[in-house]
């Protein structure tokens, strides 16, 4: 077994997971923070939520649309390559678009403090040692801001976003983040098949200069998404596609 691989299903742990990730890793810490309401209290957060703040309907909103970020920081056994796994759910509601990219602001927020936490100490010396992974269900398709967030770094203060809701539109902001990330599936045309909506939803996006890819499990056809009409189905226990993907670190 190549311990420089590390095997990603944006799915929920079974018993053959954690079977691997048991043999495979060490958890050396785990961190669940809800963005909602302890928004306001964390001092990291304090230059992006000073800019919202004075919008009462938008603070409110955000504060009352908790979302879960989960953190996990792995050691790949034998080695000196680390892997920090982060997972989120934002917020569904279609007039969202500005309440879920401040969510993956304060998110990535919350990610680079980690980082930076974890390499301290744990003393990481090779950034390239620690490559970041960040997957879940972003609600959000490759044409919004979330996407050019993460693969791009910047999304300035003219992106249509900001504006998906009037009364809560947000002024004067622009988001940046430090880690180049690519897509690991891509942007498939669907990953979410539904009788109402359709689209790509869902990611794992992976810190380009850490990790290759080397493959994904193919994702079911729109013939066998529609043979039940949508999914859930018999054949499709969720409403969202898994996404599987191979990765492996970068050379030294």
């Amino acid at each position: 077994m190549d311990m420089n691989k590390v095997y990603i299903r944006n799915v929920e742990f079974t018993d053959e997971i954690n079977i691997v990730f048991r043999s495979r890793f060490d958890l050396l810490g785990s961190h669940v923070l809800h963005l909602g309401k302890s928004i306001p209290s964390l001092s990291i957060f304090e230059p992006l939520w000073n800019k919202i703040k004075t919008n009462k309907q938008l603070a409110a909103r955000i504060c009352n649309r908790s979302t879960t970020l989960q953190i996990c920081l792995l050691k790949v056994k034998e080695t000196d390559k680390y892997v920090l796994v982060a997972n989120t759910h934002l917020y569904f509601h279609p007039d969202a678009d500005h309440i879920r990219l401040l969510q993956i602001g304060f998110a990535l927020t919350y990610i680079e403090h980690i980082h930076k936490q974890s390499m301290m100490e744990h003393n990481i010396t090779n950034p390239q040692n620690i490559g970041l992974i960040f997957c879940g269900d972003f609600n959000s398709v490759p044409e919004c801001g979330i996407y050019k967030l993460m693969t791009e770094q910047f999304v300035d203060k003219n992106l249509n976003d900001w504006c998906s809701n009037i009364d809560e539109a947000v002024f004067d902001v622009e988001l940046a983040q430090p880690f180049k990330m690519f897509s690991a599936c891509g942007t498939p045309k669907y990953t979410n098949y539904t009788t109402l909506f359709s689209g790509c939803l869902d990611y794992i996006f992976c810190q380009q200069d850490c990790f290759e890819l080397l493959q994904c499990v193919p994702l079911p056809t729109q013939e066998q998404l529609t043979a039940h009409t949508a999914i859930p189905s018999i054949c499709f226990p969720s409403d969202h596609i898994a996404l599987v993907a191979d990765l492996k670190f970068k050379p030294d």
